[in-house]
């Protein structure tokens, strides 16, 4: 069965090491004052009811707004895309060794290191920014791809080969395909309204994507304009719906449309599986991509919360066995037990 461990309440943020990539999630604690802290005090009533916290792990403070994270393969260095910089941890000291501009800002999402070392990351307007280690541990950028004007590209996915790039194009509700080889876009593929994320099937014939402003409206539906785009809302002007597409690389076309909860965003994969966040409906999608069915598993810590639980990071351990959902509502992380059936 897939059970959501019952022991989250609201606490800190930590970091999670589960495989290749890292995600900023919260472990479960009762608030305490601490006596005589070992790391830094960000602030001692850090949450908005003036509860004093004690964060889990270790903690690194700096003036920022981290995005994303990703671990490099040596598990040495943690790359984290901030508002306005890539800043390089090393995870032994638990220190900032470099803080690398990254320009034009960032965006929501989109950081990735492959097996090779190299980071991939995308700002707010139109690039992918790709940085090669150095002998140092440190990186440099080895290269910078444009997209269109204003592209705002998001979550980004590179093949086990490292020479194809797949990358969400958020504001031109589209996928571009990058060769890697030749620093140029092959394609790019129209899916659902605002792309935010996308992983490769396992055997990387298939791509899918999460739609955070979900399906392309209909004649005659209500919609509301959002960066340009007609999004399919509710009479209080909500969007409506979320959807994740699922797309065919050889045809080049979108194979299969799933209804998901609202404002899909993070996914990740598992064999045949993918899992998405359903950010504004306090729930994950479970997708069996063999026949596209799927499973919607409620992660609020218990029944009676209010709405607002807010998931919006995954990380998976590599034996495939435990799920890591951070709730950005709950100061909180759900931990998910994989065994069994979906």
């Amino acid at each position: 069965m897939f059970q959501l461990n019952s022991l989250i309440r609201p606490i800190v943020a930590a970091i999670v090491l589960t495989g290749p990539n890292l995600f900023c999630s919260l472990f479960a604690q009762e608030a305490k004052p601490p006596q005589k802290p070992d790391f830094p005090v960000v602030d001692s009533s850090l949450l908005p009811t003036g509860e004093i916290i004690r964060p889990a792990g270790k903690v690194i403070a700096y003036a920022g707004r981290p995005v994303e994270l990703s671990l490099a393969p040596a598990r040495d260095r943690l790359v984290v895309k901030d508002k306005r910089t890539i800043e390089v941890i090393d995870t032994e000291s638990w220190k900032t060794v470099q803080s690398i501009p990254l320009p034009d800002g960032s965006s929501m999402t989109g950081n990735r290191v492959s097996g090779s070392g190299k980071v991939y990351v995308t700002n707010a307007k139109n690039k992918l920014l790709i940085l090669k280690p150095t002998e140092d541990k440190k990186y440099e950028v080895l290269s910078t791809l444009e997209f269109p004007k204003d592209a705002y590209p998001c979550g980004l996915a590179i093949d086990r080969s490292e020479s194809k790039a797949v990358v969400c194009l958020s504001k031109r509700n589209s996928l571009a395909i990058v060769d890697l080889m030749t620093q140029k876009i092959t394609v790019e593929i129209p899916v659902g309204v605002a792309p935010f994320d996308v992983v490769f099937s396992e055997d990387e014939q298939r791509i899918v994507v999460s739609n955070f402003g979900g399906s392309k409206p209909g004649e005659g539906e209500l919609t509301a304009k959002s960066a340009g785009t007609e999004v399919l809302v509710d009479e209080r002007g909500v969007a409506k719906t979320g959807s994740v597409s699922v797309v065919e690389i050889a045809s080049q076309k979108v194979m299969q449309t799933i209804p998901v909860g609202l404002q899909p965003s993070t996914l990740v994969r598992f064999g045949e599986r993918v899992v998405v966040c359903n950010t504004n409906q306090d729930s994950l999608s479970l997708i069996d991509l063999r026949d596209y069915t799927t499973k919607e598993v409620v992660v609020k810590p218990e029944a009676y919360y209010p709405f607002g639980s807010m998931p919006n990071g995954l990380a998976i351990t590599p034996d495939a066995k435990w799920l890591f959902v951070s709730l950005a509502g709950n100061n909180a992380v759900a931990v998910m037990d994989l065994s069994g059936d979906l």
